[in-house]
């Protein structure tokens, strides 16, 4: 038998077997891992950019180089993996990672330079690991079970024993061996850390003994003359200039183990036992709700504390067990009483099952704590009074106010800390503290990346150059959404990330408006040059004199002195460069596109995009398909549709806008951005894409660039305004009105009638009208009556029944197939008509239909009056209730035919407008109406009768009190 042969070559086999799957041959590129099938017999070379959860080890991130091209990716490690890797993987290593057992997976990349790539370990790994020094021998881990069998060779019981047999021995030796090295490496390692502190803090200790100098009864101060600095200082920020050496008087030594300070007014305790008065103060962390009463001139001593250094300061910590205070008099040498208040004077620890302990301290009379708290009280009033005659001149505050001087010391690492105000010329990543400042801008541009994960960034200027910040070069598609072109090629602007809190402030940054921003961070971005980085919201806030929005109070006033300071800095460079700044709201998008009016667009053709300056005529963000916008700019498009009707109320009839509304699609931050704007005002949009859906044209607005700009009220009022924008648009609206007055359409009514409701109230007050007319009832024999339409609408009795004779010239809506609408009673909207349900309360319950039917007539005089059809015993409504004449074929011709001997050829004279829109040669066809006997009835509007609150605003706006109603319409 030769089985201990096979063994051996057995045994070589798995020895050389994980260093052969590292053979140079084998090497993979990790970006080809997902356009391959998986070659498990190859690695991947690199080094660990980042680990993840060390206990266990969980995954990493590797940083891979093939061929010159350096990639990131992710491996995630489970199971024997994640225990075989723990204790072995540290960052910056250079690792060979075998591909047997892994599993490809397809991730979402958090950065450009990441592949979409995830390595999974699970059942087992194979990986050779050097440590980022380079020294030692390489770790090779191979988690898998390497056991196979070589051939079929017969074998006997005993010989299997004896093999099994010697392997357990040889296990069981090396185990007794390796136990004793293990525990003597472990004791050495501990031995070498504890000895490693040791030097550190007798270090640490001979330097402070060095700096300690003579006591303090035999050190003579050296007489310090007054200095005087003249450095400029950046935005009332401390400049090194700011700061001169104090005199160098070094207190008596400290007894061990006890910190004492002197105590001012506001100030800390300060360990001065080895430092002078302007060097680094310790501060003590209490675990203890007690307070001193300290006061002026006194001094307080701790007791049992630890003291340690932390980010070059030292600091002493006193556990709530263990330490104890006490505050010295100068004036009595001895210690202070202490005014408990509702503190106890002593507790017992561990919740009252430990020994009492008390955190006062009282020290034995004339001892060696009060001997050192009396000198160190004379030692801190003879640096007082050496400190007080250094002067310190500040001079070149760009505030204004002038050259100041204090006369006094300044503790130059309390004021380091301290963040001020700069502007951009003067920050940097190493301007005090750590880069962080307080600045004034104004936004420039806004947007929200479509990578995940990266931040909402701003681009923002104070108008004060920084070499170190990219400039944007001129006429390029990234400056031209950035920057107006007056800052292109500067070196003015400013990108400043939002991250965490301060996300959420990003839209609501317009641009053009001025901003306080509070706690931004300059750093080095990765193109060398500067960068801010900004994550809490609070205190910032919008300057200006804006508009608040709905109550909005972080829009202050303009009298902060930081934003007076900035807009003379933007005049100036305005001078200088010869040229207004534009927002790039107003023509400085992306991608540049002609400005037109809407009779100029082309909705036939494919998407085509276009500029344009319009007013807001309705904004719909709760819309079920999509948040909408309806706008207008007064001019005719044969592709627009008709809108008969729409929610709210508006300055002008719809009937007289037909085929002049453009409905947009608002998407992106677009949508967010509509809840600011406001209805009935002007606004610049670009980039608005021309579309059809669904057949319809419309318009679409997406994106996150800042694609509008406010331009102020479209009213009559600012006729006489500056702006040219709102200028073209009032005269192409009063050129739209002279055509609409032409065509026969009433705008004197500037409100949208309302739908009327037809309650018992006002069924009342119309039979109650009726019932009791100023005039006695008349026999049918007698000659009837007439009034004009004068003399009705001069009438001051009200109610009152009229009998006139006049025709019908015109009526509401356009299309007499919508003479009903549906509307919720509940919410008490109007719903479209291709609508069956109110989105507002999501139900049908309360959806009912109501006329809302208007006739504008005119007598022999040719006065006009215009008569609302409500009343449910009109005899043109008698038996046809009010209901869907879309759906309810029946009830639409009976209606039809009860109203069209009144209407004459109007319906024709409707349909040959329409087509006259379309066709500018046709002919108009003249209505052609007869002469009627009309009742009609006027009754007082009040706020609780028909038409609610927007009937209400409609009367008020028109000047009347009184509305006119149609009771019965006879063929004279």
């Amino acid at each position: 038998m030769k089985r201990t042969a096979e063994d051996t070559t057995a045994s070589s086999r798995k020895r050389n077997r994980a260093l052969d799957s590292f053979d140079p041959s084998l090497k993979r590129d990790a970006s080809r891992l997902l356009d391959a099938p998986l070659d498990e017999s190859g690695f991947i070379f690199g080094r660990i950019y980042m680990i993840w959860s060390t206990k266990p080890l969980r995954g990493f991130m590797m940083e891979s180089d093939y061929h010159g091209c350096t990639s990131r990716f992710k491996v995630q490690l489970l199971g024997r993996a994640a225990e075989a890797c723990t204790s072995h993987i540290t960052p910056n290593g250079r690792i060979y990672l075998g591909l047997k057992g892994a599993t490809v997976q397809r991730v979402d990349p958090q950065r450009p330079d990441h592949l979409p790539l995830q390595l999974s370990y699970s059942m087992g790994i194979v990986i050779k690991f050097m440590p980022k020094d380079g020294r030692g021998t390489p770790t090779v881990i191979n988690s898998w079970d390497d056991g196979w069998f070589t051939s079929d060779v017969g074998t006997s019981a005993e010989s299997v024993l004896a093999f099994i047999n010697a392997e357990k021995k040889a296990a069981e030796q090396a185990i007794a061996t390796d136990q004793p090295n293990k525990t003597a490496q472990r004791k050495a390692r501990k031995a070498a850390y504890r000895q490693a502190e040791e030097e550190k803090q007798r270090a640490l200790e001979k330097q402070l003994q060095a700096e300690e100098g003579p006591a303090a009864e035999t050190s003579t101060p050296i007489p310090q003359k007054k200095h005087f600095t003249n450095s400029k200082s950046h935005s009332g920020s401390p400049t090194p200039g700011d700061h001169k050496r104090r005199p160098s008087t070094s207190p008596p030594s400290s007894p061990p183990g006890r910190v004492t300070a002197p105590v001012g007014g506001n100030a800390v305790p300060k360990d001065t036992a080895n430092y002078t008065a302007e060097d680094a103060r310790g501060k003590v962390q209490r675990d203890e709700t007690g307070r001193t009463n300290a006061k002026p001139t006194m001094t307080a001593g701790f007791r049992s504390e630890y003291v340690t250094t932390w980010n070059s300061s030292v600091s002493a910590v006193g556990y709530s067990d263990k330490f104890r205070w006490a505050v010295y008099d100068a004036v009595k040498h001895a210690v202070a009483p202490v005014a408990l208040g509702n503190a106890p004077q002593e507790e017992m620890i561990n919740d009252g099952y430990g020994y009492t302990y008390s955190p006062f301290w009282a020290p034995i009379d004339d001892g060696l704590e009060l001997g050192y708290c009396r000198q160190l009280k004379e030692w801190w009033d003879r640096a007082q009074r050496k400190a007080a005659e250094t002067e310190v001149i500040n001079i070149g505050d760009w505030q204004g106010g002038g050259p100041t001087t204090t006369k006094g010391w300044i503790d130059k690492r309390t004021a380091s800390k301290t963040r001020v105000h700069r502007l951009m010329q003067d920050a940097s990543p190493d301007a005090p503290p750590s880069g962080f400042f307080d600045c004034t801008v104004e936004i420039l541009s806004g947007f929200k990346p479509d990578e995940p994960g990266r931040p909402y960034s701003i681009y923002v200027t104070d108008y004060t150059p920084n070499p170190n910040v990219y400039s944007f070069p001129p006429d390029s598609s990234m400056s031209q959404s950035t920057c107006p072109p007056a800052l292109q090629g500067t070196q003015l602007v400013l990108k400043v990330e939002l991250w965490d809190a301060s996300a959420a402030l990003g839209p609501t940054m317009d641009i053009g408006d001025v901003w306080f921003l509070r706690n931004v961070r300059m750093k080095l971005a990765r193109n060398g040059l500067f960068e801010g980085s900004m994550q809490e919201a609070d205190r910032s806030r919008r300057l200006g004199n804006s508009e608040p929005e709905d109550g909005d109070s972080a829009a202050v006033s303009s009298t902060d002195v930081h934003f007076e300071a900035l807009l003379k800095r933007k005049k100036a460079w305005e001078k200088q460069c010869g040229k207004a700044i534009r927002p790039v709201g107003s023509g400085g998008a992306s991608t540049k596109f002609d400005s037109k009016l809407i009779e100029d667009v082309d909705w036939t053709g494919g998407s085509s995009f276009f500029n344009c300056a319009v007013e807001m005529l309705h904004i719909d963000l709760v819309s079920p398909e999509a948040p909408l916008a309806f706008v207008t700019d007064y001019t005719y498009n044969q592709a627009l549709p008709s809108f008969a009707t729409l929610p709210g109320s508006y300055e002008v009839p719809l009937d007289a806008l037909c085929r002049r509304i453009v409905r947009i699609h608002l998407e992106g931050d677009q949508a967010d951005r509509a809840s600011k704007w406001k209805v009935g005002h002007v606004y610049e949009i670009n980039n608005l894409r021309a579309i059809r859906r669904s057949g319809i044209a419309v318009g679409r607005l997406g994106g996150s660039e800042m694609l509008t700009l406010h331009k102020g009220p479209a009213s009559q009022d600012a006729s006489g305004s500056t702006d040219s924008v709102i200028a073209a648009l009032l005269e192409q609206k009063a050129r739209w009105r002279r055509d609409a007055s032409l065509e026969g359409h009433c705008l004197e009514d500037r409100r949208q009638p309302s739908p009327i409701k037809v309650t018992e109230k006002v069924a009342e007050e119309f039979s109650k009208a009726t019932a009791r007319p100023s005039e006695a009832p008349q026999d049918a024999s007698s000659p009837r009556t007439y009034s004009t339409l004068k003399e009705i609408k001069a009438s001051d009795q009200c109610p009152r029944h009229f009998t006139t004779h006049a025709r019908v010239v015109d009526y509401w809506p356009l299309r007499l197939r919508d003479a009903c609408i549906l509307r919720c009673t509940s919410c008490n909207v109007d719903l479209p008509s291709i609508q069956r349900f109110c989105s507002e309360c999501a139900s049908d319950d309360d959806v009912e239909s109501f006329y809302r039917l208007v006739f504008l007539i005119e007598d022999e005089d040719g006065e006009r009056l215009r008569l609302s059809l409500c009343n449910p015993s009109c005899s043109l409504l008698s038996g046809v209730p009010a209901t869907d004449f879309m759906l309810d074929n029946d009830a639409w011709r009976e209606f039809q035919s009860q109203v069209r001997p009144f209407i004459g050829n109007l319906e024709e004279v409707h349909a040959t407008f329409d087509e006259g829109m379309r066709n500018r040669d046709s002919v108009p066809i003249k209505p052609d109406t007869p002469f009627t006997r009309m009742d009609i009835q006027n009754w007082p509007v009040s706020h609780k009768c028909i038409g609610g609150d927007a009937h209400t605003r409609r009367e008020e706006a028109c000047g009347c009190d009184r509305a006119y109603a149609l009771l019965k319409c006879e063929l004279v």
